[in-house]
């Protein structure tokens, strides 16, 4: 049991990392496939900490197929079978794939509610002294900032916190992280009605 933990460790660490990067470069069909392929093996082999991951981690193959209450369901099977002492990184998966289903149904001051109440265990439990970590929270952060902006009777504070996601993201001086906060700053200025700034931004965000 021992040696067949140590080989599944880095297996699904690798898997995590081919399919982080199908992401991004937005190849769905793909990514898509690979997640119902490694669902099944891992379910195969009773291997819950892949389980876990792939359902926490890549939810948004179900929000690609217009499905966010599978995301959510899919989410719920994996901590339900996932310890539930302390803040691990599927906790963080989880808070993350949630952010991005309620923004997908428009329930976004259920999302942010979500991330206060989890704020101080996320704190806590060091994850974020991970760069990769931090850009995903800011980014989220800042897209559901923007999202509230949309519905406030005075959305400058929104903004203002838009504003604020994005210069953390911009601190970590990483070349994916530096576009997504130009992404969100040409988004607060199109929100203050200051097209060419929003141009000017978008501009910059392409790599």
């Amino acid at each position: 049991r021992s040696t067949q933990a140590k080989t599944l460790f880095p297996y699904t660490t690798l898997f995590r990392s081919s399919l982080g990067c199908l992401y991004y470069l937005g190849d769905v069909p793909e990514l898509t496939r690979r997640v119902h392929a490694l669902l099944r093996r891992a379910e195969e082999r009773g291997n819950l900490y892949a389980g876990a991951d792939l359902r926490t981690r890549f939810t948004f193959i179900w929000l690609a197929a217009d499905d966010p209450s599978r995301a959510e369901r899919e989410i719920e099977e994996a901590l339900s079978k996932w310890s539930h002492g302390g803040f691990h990184l599927q906790h963080f998966n989880s808070l993350m794939a949630l952010g991005q289903k309620d923004l997908y149904t428009g329930e976004v001051e259920r999302a942010e509610a979500r991330m206060k109440a989890q704020m101080p265990a996320l704190k806590g439990s060091l994850l974020l002294r991970i760069q990769g970590l931090r850009v995903e929270l800011a980014n989220l952060q800042g897209r559901l900032a923007l999202a509230l902006s949309t519905s406030a009777a005075s959305p400058e504070a929104s903004f203002r916190a838009a504003e604020r996601a994005a210069a953390s993201l911009e601190k970590e001086r990483a070349d994916w992280a530096t576009p997504l906060g130009s992404l969100l700053r040409a988004s607060v200025a199109a929100g203050r009605g200051d097209a060419a700034k929003a141009l000017a931004k978008i501009g910059r965000a392409h790599v």
